[in-house]
């Protein structure tokens, strides 16, 4: 088992080059391309969200852990903004036509359905997103 743990603390300013070192970390890990792109749009997706919903005008931390195994990666994605549980929200309604549906959620929903497992918890001030993929061994 490898480990990548890194602390965001400049907000948006440091975004990019914080996705590219994960992304590194998951190429040097061999993670399969499918699987490491899925994973980068969970990463994209939920830190974004941090900044532009629970963070009050301020810059809030965001440190990331990721562990890979042979065949899966478990990753955890905390943050001091407010206080925000992803995984309560409602299911959005992909099954009504666009101009019916209501603004917002399609990003989680994209989270929920490309990770086999998400656990939400909020601990001594931090959120907790924790999410989990198995993926395919790869035979050479």
């Amino acid at each position: 088992m490898s480990s990548f743990e890194r602390t965001l603390k400049d907000g948006r300013g440091g975004f990019a080059g914080f996705l590219e070192a994960i992304e590194a970390y998951l190429d040097e890990q061999c993670v399969p391309s499918a699987t490491a792109a899925q994973l980068m749009i969970v990463f994209d997706e939920v830190i974004s969200n941090v900044f532009s919903h629970g963070a009050d005008g301020r810059k809030p931390a965001v440190h990331v852990k990721i562990d890979v195994r042979e065949d899966s990666v478990s990753v955890e994605i905390a943050d001091d903004g407010n206080a925000f549980d992803p995984l309560s929200r409602p299911e959005p309604a992909t099954d009504l036509p666009v101009e019916d549906r209501a603004l917002g959620g399609l990003g989680l929903h994209i989270v929920r359905k490309l990770m086999d497992d998400i656990v939400y918890s909020r601990e001594d001030g931090w959120n907790r997103l924790r999410f989990f993929k198995v993926f395919p061994l790869e035979t050479t």
